[in-house]
């Protein structure tokens, strides 16, 4: 009889945690951002005489944005990837062919503002804003 009564309960504990595991049958969990969100948008003027690459940092992930040529502007969007981390994003700023890079202090961004990343012919003289 002992020996039944155990065997209940190891089939009881092996369906509990069967349901535990199972979904809830719901939809699918809502993306981030949000659909119908504003994208955050960055703007990179590049006033150094190198072109440069653009790169999100957030955590250990390294985006690439965009390569921006010597004396232009780029205008983007910040992609799915590192919109996870908008408490503590950093820009990397790598001239191509060589050169110091820069990185940027953290930000904190929302959906809908604009990081303007303007770089400077001394690359430590990066200026990052958000409005």
């Amino acid at each position: 009889m002992p020996q039944a009564t155990s065997h209940r309960i190891a089939v009881l504990l092996v369906l509990v945690g069967s349901a535990s595991c199972a979904g809830t049958g719901g939809s699918d969990p809502e993306p981030w951002p949000p659909r119908g969100a504003t994208p955050t948008r960055v703007e990179v003027r590049n006033d150094n005489w190198s072109d440069v690459r653009v790169y999100a940092l957030c955590g250990q992930l390294k985006q690439r944005l965009a390569s921006v040529p010597s004396m232009t502007m780029t205008r983007l969007s910040l992609p799915e990837a590192v919109t996870g981390c908008m408490d503590d994003i950093h820009f990397l700023v790598d001239p191509i062919g060589g050169g110091q890079e820069h990185v940027t202090a953290g930000l904190v961004v929302s959906g809908g503002e604009t990081v303007s990343l303007r770089v400077r012919n001394q690359i430590g003289l990066t200026v990052v804003t958000v409005r």
